[in-house]
């Protein structure tokens, strides 16, 4: 993936830019290197909407909100999942709705006691 993501900086492919740091940087994360995978992400998201690529913002957006919570920094992925979800549903990307909606679940479970302090799941049910 690394080689992926220089090949598409070298060559400025800026639509499959985003696609491949998403991935990257999910990877990271998940593979404990929390820091170097957010920083990743966040370039994405930013490549995504400076782009204006609509179609893929919402998948990045997943994946960012996944990192958060294998960093256990639930504000932050509740966040970008609430805003993940919204453009799903604005896009009507169904497929892509019903990750975000596991990577909820995900947030509500890891809570001690689970669901405490979700008062995302006003608003969820307000996109649904």
């Amino acid at each position: 993936m690394e080689h992926a993501l220089d090949l598409c900086e070298k060559g400025n492919i800026a639509i499959v830019l985003p696609q491949v740091a998403a991935r990257l940087g999910l990877a990271d994360a998940l593979s404990g290197r929390l820091a170097e995978g957010l920083t990743l992400l966040q370039q994405a998201v930013e490549q995504v909407t400076f782009t204006k690529f609509t179609a893929v913002e919402p998948w990045v957006l997943t994946h960012l909100s996944e990192a958060y919570l294998s960093g256990g920094q639930m504000v932050e992925a509740t966040e970008s999942a609430l805003h993940a979800l919204e453009l799903c549903h604005a896009h009507k990307q169904r497929g892509n709705e019903a990750e975000i909606l596991l990577i909820f679940g995900e947030i509500h479970a890891s809570q001690d006691p689970p669901g405490a302090g979700s008062s995302w799941a006003t608003h969820l049910l307000g996109v649904l």
